[in-house]
């Protein structure tokens, strides 16, 4: 429940509707609860004005994830040990560490037309680091394509999926089609390929998009990017 110090009317509105009270935006089922919940820490702790709840109301989703800032969600991913064979580690890619406790993100930070990212490596093609089929389109793909993976908060529940982003990085930029969630809220199973859940600000890019931003190979990584929607 949203912590009693940010009542305020339109709470009690959506409790006395028995929290059947939607956003009165097109297309959208997104309960108010459910989406305060979901970037609400466990104990509360936010410190803003209660009147940002009423505001809230009115936005679209994406929008009441950008009032916020975006930390951990408070739940953590057990790692398992990778079955034999199971993992891809090219491209730099992370296992799972038997026991390690990940992190879990519901959010990504705000997007803007510089968003801060981080570009990793990423393979859509089967049976490689990528795991499964593309969530967009529930199929693989070559990664001669310029595609991307985002983290689940600009994923946002496939909003993007088939549109193009910008990023700019190494001096240079690259339109790149979103296919993927990069998950970060799952991980350490086989649909993730026994990797761990991503981080909140990940681009996970095709090598098409590494060689059109002429990062030579062996500086394949980590890398610090803005992105933007195209």
């Amino acid at each position: 429940m949203v912590p009693s110090k940010f009542r305020d009317p339109t709470i009690d509105r959506f409790r006395q509707s028995n929290g059947s009270m939607r956003h009165h935006t097109s297309n959208s089922t997104f309960k108010y609860e459910t989406a305060v919940n979901s970037i609400l820490p466990e104990n509360g702790s936010y410190s803003f004005p209660p009147s940002w709840f009423a505001l809230l109301y009115y936005t679209d989703p994406p929008s009441l994830y950008a009032l916020l800032p975006c930390t951990e969600s408070g739940s953590r991913i057990r790692g398992r040990k990778p079955p034999p064979g199971q993992c891809y580690t090219g491209d730099g890619s992370d296992c799972c560490i038997e026991g390690k406790m990940y992190p879990v993100y519901r959010c990504s930070p705000p997007v803007s037309g510089h968003t801060r990212a981080h570009l990793t490596p990423n393979s859509f093609e089967k049976g490689k680091d990528g795991g499964g089929p593309s969530e967009c389109d529930n199929k693989y793909h070559s990664d001669d394509l310029p595609i991307v993976a985002l983290s689940t908060g600009w994923f946002d529940n496939m909003s993007r999926c088939h549109h193009n982003i910008t990023i700019n990085g190494n001096g240079r930029s690259a339109v790149a089609m979103v296919v993927d969630e990069c998950d970060s809220t799952m991980g350490c199973d086989a649909d993730q390929d026994y990797q761990p859940p991503c981080y909140n600000d990940i681009i996970d890019a095709s090598r098409a998009v590494w060689e059109a931003l002429g990062v030579p190979k062996d500086n394949w990584g980590w890398m610090d990017i803005t992105w933007s929607d195209a």
